[in-house]
């Protein structure tokens, strides 16, 4: 028996998102963010990232859709997340047999690791309550 193709199996999807599939994504003009490992995060257009790949996990997408309609705390909006494969080999025994894809909205800044050592005192305690509101 031939091994059969990956197929796209779609856990997220918003109502008025049209799914992009991993051939149409790679075709896309794409601006890297972010990779490393089995992560990648690539700018597919000025409003929206795509994060994929075979150590992204669709529990990342679940939370932050579970987080946005549950909560005031701010986060992406998620417009799909799907699973692609499976696939018969991958290069590392650790590697997923399957790659997951998210598409969110690109949110512009710097992340608060980056950013911490640039903050006073003040900053950072503002920082801290917020984040304290939130927990």
């Amino acid at each position: 028996m031939a091994p059969s193709s990956p197929e796209i199996s779609v856990h997220i999807k918003a109502p008025d998102f049209e799914l992009i599939t991993p051939e149409a994504a790679s075709r896309m003009p794409q601006e890297r963010v972010f990779s490393r490992g089995g992560v990648k995060i690539v700018k597919i257009s000025p409003t929206m990232v795509m994060k994929y790949g075979d150590s992204v996990h669709m529990s990342e997408a679940r939370t932050l859709e579970f987080v946005r309609h549950h909560t005031s705390i701010p986060v992406p909006r998620v417009y799909a997340a799907y699973t692609h494969g499976p696939f018969e080999e991958r290069d590392e025994e650790w590697a997923s047999k399957y790659d997951t894809y998210i598409f969110l909205d690109f949110v512009e800044g710097q992340t608060l690791e980056k950013e911490w050592g640039n903050l006073g005192d003040d900053e950072k305690s503002r920082v801290m309550h917020e984040l304290q509101g939130y927990l």
